[in-house]
């Protein structure tokens, strides 16, 4: 039963990137990456990589998705994308390129025992071993990153707010 939850999230995933590949209308593009990120999301929690999991939920879906469709609503510029897609003059070097990489993918499914992957992978939680380690082997770069962020908030909060007062 869950090779075939599984194998159903695998097609979505595809349906979903097929969706951002081929639509002309970005909005649509911006859905067809939001079932990606979930499915993406649903595939490492059966993979037990449950912290994987939740930072992709957290940062790409509830950040920058959230983002990218406020981004196309309020600009409201969707009639660029045509002449995007119409200026691609290297679509011959494309399709190479993707059936290469398309062929390596394949040839990589083949030769990969699945059954041994991914039915055999330990039950237990991966997010206490990632926390203990953050906090005990890599804490100084785990407050150095938090400091980094803390500079861009109050680096972007000044540039708006030099922005409103003009």
């Amino acid at each position: 039963m869950e090779l075939y939850i599984f194998c159903f999230f695998i097609v979505l995933l595809l349906g979903g990137l097929s969706v951002v590949s081929f639509s002309k209308n970005l909005l649509y593009a911006v859905f067809g990456l939001l079932i990606v990120f979930l499915c993406l999301v649903t595939i490492y929690v059966f993979l037990g990589a449950d912290f994987v999991a939740v930072a992709q939920l957290m940062i790409y879906v509830g950040g920058i998705l959230v983002l990218l469709v406020f981004g196309v609503m309020l600009a409201n510029r969707t009639e660029g994308v045509d002449k995007i897609i119409a200026q691609n003059r290297s679509k011959l070097l494309s399709g190479i390129i993707a059936i290469s990489v398309g062929v390596f993918f394949v040839q990589q499914i083949f030769q990969t025992d699945f059954k041994q992957k991914i039915f055999n992978l330990p039950a237990t939680s991966t997010i206490q071993p990632i926390g203990v380690s953050l906090l005990t082997d890599y804490i100084f770069a785990f407050e150095l990153a938090g400091i980094l962020l803390l500079v861009g908030v109050v680096g972007a909060s000044m540039i708006a707010g030099k922005n409103n007062e003009q």
